[in-house]
């Protein structure tokens, strides 16, 4: 039997288990709303069962019926699992409008991911029993092909959901490839004819089962729900859902945004947009960043000149055009709104606009991502783009009975602006202003200015401001908020003490399981993981067993690399969910580099580890400054631990593939856990820099 076929068949392998990671990452993201914190848990779900699937593999000395089985057990499963993550809340019997906690969700995720992640990683281990069986490629080789499917289907799939294929389709084309590589191998007759039939069955099937996949979705978050309009993207999916009247209501990625009807009633929607431009004295210009177009036809009652609306995803655009509701429609056709489709930090910062106004609105962030746009760095950014008397606002809730976690919420983010801004005032009325010049925070003085304007609106009557910044409340709120500003931490791009202080904030909220694992996470220290990982040096004593503990400490440094670079990504450049799947091709393509190139086992290889110590070092020092330099060194972190992985299989003989391939996996999925869901939130991006250059130098001191 041809080399080339079981090579091809690596190849399959790789292809069709990077295919299952990323639809299974997209819809463990809409489960969990696309916290990099649901990022850290599902990665770690991946890696642990794939790490288990290939121990198990390992045992396999004769595998081709065993593979056979296998793989159309993958095939068969993949679009079930799709479903059972879409129908979550039906499953964990969620009512209408009821928040899930968080840990049954993982737990859920993790539970129904596992027989498709489980078979991913077990394919690659009887992979290599059927190739000692047949050809005998090296171990390394292997690895390297399967890498290289790896990297074929992220660049394909990153292509493809950005025309918005659908994840069954997506999930077809892997099987189909998967498919095609085990026919090759056989060459049975039989198979050959019955495989262009499995493709044009597969990819027939995958547009009605997408579209009812989807209709169960929307009724399991309540059943009178009626999925009018679905547009998928590579930022997620947007939903416009109805429960039968006039009004619509718009999801994205499962989290709900706003409503409409035919009407435009905005009653919501009107007391913040006024309180915002009543906030400035003669406003002529906004930037309005968020994904809030509920408020466009309110803003534009006032007479500014210019209104420039920032929001990432271009789908929320597409889905508005299609809107029954007559303002909205009569406010996007204004002229003086200007509509941009990109990341709301990096066109502030290349803009030569400046505003009176620059407001951020979905409230105080949960993740990274938004984080971004809360941080120190970003109010200077926003600072050099005001015009003088110019306001940044921010959407914060504030009221007067506001327990002691949520009064910490909003003195990060005080003493962040106070280190930038003259002026900085929380108010009872939702906003947090910042300025340089003085804010005026009053109802008679907001009441004037509307009047002055000649704004006239049936949502909102000027008289509503009384109500909104009522003076007694106004003093208590600013009282009891300054009474944390002193010892609270800033919030910055490399330490996201925002981010920290909401996640302690939603664990009291949803269930005890989720207060005991936000309290878990914030307990780890830095020095917990270092003290760990030194003591894995008294390894170095045991000849086999040092070569599997340098693999495993290379694949938690190497995936920990890849974390700052993701991190470090989306703090300065942004829109990582849209480059996601290059980044992971990149650090795919260098591990099949580093598996292919590394045959010689002499000085350079030894010292392969404490390349990841350099990668994360330039990430963080240089990386800020250049988004391509980013995905340079992912590429040489996936490098760095392929190389270890073809040093460690020559070591030992290369009959123990799988056992070093799930120690891989295993250290990866610890780093994982314990950084891209622990450390990276408790104490930032510095803290995972050095124990990725410890982790690296223990991984050099055990290859020696």
């Amino acid at each position: 039997m041809s080399g080339s076929r079981v090579a091809l068949l690596f190849f399959g392998v790789g292809f069709a288990s990077q295919t299952t990671q990323v639809i299974l990452f997209r819809e463990s993201f809409l489960n969990l709303n696309g916290s990099e914190l649901a990022f850290g848990f599902v990665l770690a779900v991946w890696l642990l069962w794939g790490a288990v699937g290939s121990f198990v593999g390992a045992l396999i000395r004769r595998g081709m019926m065993v593979f056979l089985v296998s793989a159309g057990a993958l095939v068969a499963l993949l679009p079930v699992t799709t479903h059972m993550l879409r129908i979550s809340r039906s499953l964990l019997q969620l009512q209408a409008g009821q928040a899930p906690s968080v840990v049954s969700t993982l737990l859920f995720c993790a539970l129904v991911c596992f027989p498709v992640v489980f078979l991913c990683g077990f394919l690659f281990s009887v992979g290599l029993a059927v190739n000692r069986e047949v050809a005998d490629i090296p171990a390394a080789r292997c690895y390297g092909l399967d890498a290289l499917g790896d990297v074929a289907a992220g660049a394909l799939s990153a292509a493809l959901l950005a025309l918005g294929v659908n994840h069954f389709l997506l999930a077809a084309i892997g099987c189909v490839v998967l498919a095609v590589a085990v026919a090759l191998l056989l060459d049975i007759p039989i198979c050959r004819f019955a495989c262009p039939e499995l493709v044009a069955a597969l990819l027939v099937l995958s547009f009605p089962l997408e579209d009812a996949s989807q209709h169960s979705r929307w009724r399991s978050f309540n059943p009178q729900f009626r999925l009018l309009q679905l547009v998928n993207s590579p930022y997620g999916e947007t939903a416009v859902v109805t429960m039968g009247g006039a009004q619509s209501d718009i999801f994205r990625n499962g989290v709900y945004l706003f409503s409409v009807t035919p009407e435009g009633e905005a009653y919501e929607a009107a007391k913040p947009a006024h309180a915002l431009l009543c906030a400035h004295p003669a406003p002529q210009s906004l930037l309005l960043v968020g994904e809030s177009p509920d408020m466009l036809p309110e803003i534009l009652r006032h007479p500014i000149k210019r209104l420039d609306c920032v929001w990432l995803d271009p789908a929320l655009g597409e889905v508005l055009g299609r809107l029954k509701s007559q303002p909205l429609q009569n406010a996007l056709r204004d002229d003086r709104l200007q509509i941009h489709n990109c990341d709301p930090r990096r066109f502030i910062h290349q803009s030569h606009t400046t505003w009176d106004i620059i407001a951020i609105t979905g409230g105080l962030p949960s993740t990274i991502a938004q984080n971004r746009l809360f941080t120190a760095e970003f109010a200077r950014i926003a600072k050099r783009h005001l015009n003088k008397n110019g306001v940044l606002a921010f959407v914060v809730h504030t009221v007067p009975s506001m327990q002691e976690v949520e009064l910490r919420r909003v003195a990060v983010l005080l003493k962040t602006l106070k280190s930038v801004f003259g002026n900085v005032r929380a108010t009872i009325g939702g906003w947090l202003f910042a300025s340089d010049s003085p804010i005026e925070v009053s109802a008679a003085v907001f009441e004037s200015r509307y009047r002055e304007r000649g704004v006239s609106s049936r949502n909102f009557v000027p008289e509503y401001f009384s109500t909104l910044f009522y003076e007694r409340d106004q003093r208590r709120l600013e009282r009891y908020v300054e009474a944390f500003v002193e010892d609270a931490p800033l919030n910055t791009d490399a330490d996201p003490a925002l981010v920290r202080s909401e996640l302690l904030f939603l664990g009291r909220l949803i269930s005890a399981a989720d207060k005991a694992m936000v309290a878990a996470m914030m307990k780890l220290r830095l020095w917990h993981m270092l003290v760990g990982l030194g003591a894995l040096c008294g390894l170095f004593f045991l000849r086999r067993a040092r070569v599997y503990g340098a693999v495993a400490v290379a694949g938690f440094s190497g995936l920990a690399a890849s974390l700052v670079v993701l991190h470090l990504f989306q703090a300065t450049v942004g829109a990582t969910y849209l480059a996601l799947g290059l980044l992971t091709a990149l650090f795919m393509l260098g591990l099949s580099a580093g598996a292919r190139w590394a045959s010689d086992v002499g000085l350079l290889w030894r010292f392969a580890p404490l390349g990841l110590a350099v990668v994360v070092l330039a990430a963080f020092l240089l990386g800020p400054f250049s988004g391509t330099l980013l995905f340079v060194l992912n590429f040489c972190g996936g490098f760095c631990v392929g190389a270890v992985y073809s040093r460690a299989s020559r070591i030992l003989g290369g009959v123990s593939g799988g056992l070093l391939f799930g120690c891989d996996l295993g250290g990866a999925t610890a780093a994982a856990v314990l950084v891209g869901c622990a450390l990276v939130m408790t104490a930032g991006i510095s803290a995972v820099v050095a124990v990725t250059a410890t982790a690296a130098a223990v991984a050099t001191i055990l290859m020696r």
